[in-house]
C-alpha cells in the first residue's frame, strides 16, 4: 500500500487561542495573557514609536507579577519606526508556563525598568494554549 495524503482543513476546535493587547500607557502595560498554566506558541508585536521598546513575560499571575522587581523568563527588544516596525517569533514546540503567563511593555532593557510606553504605540498578539 502507498502513502495517503490528507489535505489540511479548517476546524472550529483544537489549535491555539489568541490574545491581543494595545499599549495603554500605564502600569508598565502589564497584561495577563493566560491566568493559568499553559503553552506560548507565538508573539507578534508592532511598534510605531521611533525608539526601541521591550516586551517581558513572566511565569506568574498578574497579581503575582511585579515589573521592575521580577526577573522575566522572556525579554525581547521591539524595533521602532514611526511607520511601524516589529517582529514575529514562534515557539514551534511551545514555551511552557507552569503557573500563568503575564507580560509587560517598558522603554528599557534592564529587568528593573518600569518606564511606561505611550498609549496606542504598541500592539501585541499572542497565540497560546
Amino acid at each position: 500500500s502507498g502513502a495517503r495524503w490528507v489535505a489540511p482543513a479548517a476546524a472550529t476546535n483544537g489549535g491555539a487561542d489568541g490574545f491581543r493587547h494595545i499599549s495603554v500607557g500605564a502600569s508598565e502595560d502589564e497584561h495577563a495573557v493566560k491566568a493559568t498554566a499553559g503553552t506560548l506558541y507565538s508573539i507578534t508585536v508592532t511598534n510605531t514609536n521611533a525608539a526601541v521598546r521591550f516586551l517581558k513575560c513572566e511565569n506568574d499571575t498578574a497579581a503575582g507579577t511585579a515589573p521592575g522587581t521580577d526577573t522575566p523568563e522572556i525579554g525581547l527588544a521591539i524595533p521602532g519606526a514611526t511607520t511601524g516596525a516589529g517582529f514575529t517569533t514562534t515557539f514551534p514546540l511551545g514555551y511552557s508556563f507552569s503557573t500563568a503567563l503575564t507580560c509587560w511593555i517598558v522603554t528599557g532593557a534592564a529587568d528593573s525598568d518600569v518606564a511606561e510606553v505611550a498609549a496606542n504605540e504598541l500592539m501585541v498578539f499572542y497565540t497560546f494554549k
